[in-house]
């Protein structure tokens, strides 16, 4: 015959339920938090073609510098965020479709701050391959993006 729990070992057992419940909802809100698009100015794209210095294929987010001559002719660098190797990968691309070196044309929705970079819109390669960040759908190879 099975021993009934005590009160207090009913107590603690629920306590210890109770903490397992509410602890597993603060890393969801902070989930949540994180993945917010508040930081960038969602109303702006701005482009520059360049050449890309380097691509951090990275979780939970890849990055990317792309270094490009502003219009007195000073070299400028660039960096923008954008998802996961699984959403890069969604989209055909693997880490050796992104090449030091290479001449791109990169279009980001630039920090609100003012601050330098921002989130990734659409990095277009030399082979004419475009890889799309958040609010892509606003990007195809027909509809030019409207920049600033």
């Amino acid at each position: 015959m099975r021993k009934l729990l005590t009160r207090s070992r009913e107590a603690g057992a629920l306590s210890t339920i109770a903490a397992l419940l509410i602890s597993s909802l603060v890393p969801a809100g902070t989930a949540l938090a994180h993945h917010s698009y508040a930081a960038y100015d969602q109303n702006r794209v701005q482009t520059v073609e360049g050449t890309l210095e380097d691509f951090d294929w990275s979780a939970p987010h890849s990055s990317m510098t792309v270094v490009y001559l502003d219009k007195t002719g000073s070299e400028q660098r660039i960096s923008a965020t954008t998802g996961a190797p699984n959403t890069i990968v969604r989209q055909g691309f693997k880490v050796s479709d992104f090449k030091v070196g290479m001449k791109v044309e990169l279009r980001w929705y630039p920090n609100v701050n003012g601050s330098a970079g921002g989130e990734l819109a659409l990095l277009k390669l030399p082979d004419g391959r475009m890889l799309r960040g958040h609010g892509y759908e606003q990007f195809d190879a027909q509809t030019p993006a409207k920049t600033n």
